[in-house]
């Protein structure tokens, strides 16, 4: 659920199952170094006193993106949408202490599924696709 207390780094991370062709369940894929870092240095933060919320949040992904000329490292955190006010709250504190940490720019990026357009004749949702998660 979305006010669930983490009980160790691993549960801030939140990923769908996805579901294969055959509509078996693929296992998710483990962490990537990346991710790894960002989730330890959060629930590093999250015993801070200014930040305890990160206890119930949680991220999506993270990933290493290099920029500029220079190539210069940034790391993009992706948040779930619904949390992103959460995040909003905390952020003037967070980010600086998170660059500092990963010697990086820090960006956080809410996210939200796109659904599919539904077929003609196969009904995928039990309601109408909202417009908001549509590319339109």
């Amino acid at each position: 659920g979305k006010f669930e207390v983490n009980e160790k780094e691993d549960d801030m991370l939140q990923r769908r199952t996805k579901v294969g062709k055959a509509g078996k369940k693929k296992a998710q894929e483990p962490p990537s170094a990346v991710e790894r870092e960002v989730l330890r240095i959060l629930w590093k933060l999250s015993k801070e006193e200014g930040l305890r919320i990160l206890k119930y949040c949680h991220i999506t992904s993270a990933m290493e993106v290099l920029y500029g000329e220079d190539g210069a490292r940034a790391v993009v955190v992706l948040v779930p949408y619904v949390e992103m006010v959460e995040y909003r709250k905390i952020e003037q504190e967070l980010v600086p202490k998170m660059e500092e940490e990963l010697g990086a720019h820090v960006v956080l990026v809410q996210y939200r599924r796109i659904q599919r357009k539904e077929k003609h004749g196969k009904r995928l949702l039990k309601q109408k696709r909202p417009m908001s998660r549509s590319m339109t």
